[in-house]
């Protein structure tokens, strides 16, 4: 059950702060010389959307039309009686209700009358195909690919959107402590995935993901199931708040034979940690995966992404440890995982913030 933007608490999300966003994509879209954006959502990825509109289609679809000129609109396979609630959470005042999303974003770019317009699409890696390709039909054009610049603007975070991280976190860490006080041999999977939906849930969680490698697992990380699991699991949670995800992931031992183990999870992440606490607005991601190498002197394996859409790869996790750089006010997801003595894979995923030129680990545990 999806919980979040049901309504819209103005104080906390001024209708400022979505003007400013605005005008930033527009700034990047005028760099790149497009006239009009199509940003889509529906319940499976709606950051992009909510990050302009503050609107969640749930189990419908949505369109936002942002051109450099003319007034934007959004289009949303909602019914018109959901009219009434659409005015309680988001400021466009603009919105179309219709089966036919590509027809209608079609006729209304076509009312800005420019020639050869350059239209951008975001996020391309999941645009419905029949709106791009009515849009195209009708005004002649090539639908571009904007994810990249928007997902740019969007990691950088407001002191709104750090705090609405920070709870999710908070979220992460306290169930996730009441869940290590009940592992013991033979959980399943998902009796694990049960009590971090509970806890999660009761704190205010309103989304949340489960993964789970049990036992060593040569599939990795998974969603969770009936099997008992008797040494040890890697978890990672994600969590929701106020439309916004926080990562947490960890290794736990369950058989006390392996409790040995226990000076290798706590060196590995002694030599992460020191590595994390020296980025600073410049560096790369591979510098990164570089430098634990070196510290760890073993076989390391690292992703980091993009602090948006928790089950979708964004620009950053194209090129695992790319020579992408950090900013200030960045919010990165970073999974670090390597193989201890007796084939234990220990995993590491954590949420941090680049905040005044120093890393700020929200998922301390």
């Amino acid at each position: 059950m999806k919980r979040g933007l049901i309504t819209w608490n103005r104080e906390a999300w001024p209708e400022e702060e979505f003007r400013q966003r605005i005008e930033q994509i527009k700034g990047a879209m005028r760099r790149d010389g497009l006239d009009a954006v199509l940003i889509y959502g529906d319940a499976n990825q709606s950051g992009d959307l909510a990050y302009l509109t503050h609107f969640i289609p749930y189990a419908d679809t949505g369109v936002f039309v942002l051109p450099i000129q003319a007034r934007p609109r959004l289009f949303t396979t909602h019914a018109y009686r959901n009219m009434p609630w659409f005015e309680t959470i988001t400021w466009v005042d603009d919105i179309i209700c219709t089966n036919n999303l590509g027809r209608e974003c079609a006729d209304y770019l076509s009312l800005l009358d420019v020639p050869n317009p350059r239209i951008g699409a975001v996020p391309a890696r999941s645009f419905p195909y029949p709106v791009a390709r009515a849009v195209e039909k009708r005004l002649s054009c090539h639908i571009i690919d904007f994810t990249d610049p928007f997902e740019e603007i969007r990691v950088v975070k407001s002191d709104r959107e750090q705090s609405s991280m920070s709870t999710a976190a908070d979220i992460a860490l306290e169930s996730f402590r009441g869940l290590v006080s009940q592992l013991r041999p033979g959980i399943s999977g998902f009796d694990i995935a049960a009590e971090l939906e509970r806890a999660a849930r009761s704190k205010g969680a309103e989304d949340l993901f489960c993964f789970i490698e049990a036992d060593g697992a040569s599939e990795g990380l998974s969603l969770p199931n009936a099997k008992p699991i008797f040494q040890h699991a890697s978890i990672e949670i994600v969590v929701e708040y106020n439309g916004y995800w926080t990562k947490l992931g960890r290794t736990v031992v369950l058989d006390a034979s392996l409790k040995a183990l226990g000076n290798g999870l706590g060196q590995f992440t002694d030599a992460y940690l020191k590595c994390l606490d020296r980025w600073r607005p410049g560096h790369s991601f591979r510098s990164l995966c570089q430098e634990l190498s070196l510290r760890w002197k073993g076989p390391v394996h690292i992703q980091v992404d993009y602090g948006l859409e928790p089950y979708w790869g964004t620009y950053a996790f194209k090129n695992e440890c790319a020579e992408v750089t950090v900013r200030d006010n960045m919010a990165l997801y970073l999974q670090a995982s390597t193989i201890l003595r007796g084939g234990l894979r220990f995993l590491r995923t954590d949420t941090f913030i680049l905040k005044n030129s120093k890393p700020r680990l929200i998922t301390a545990l």
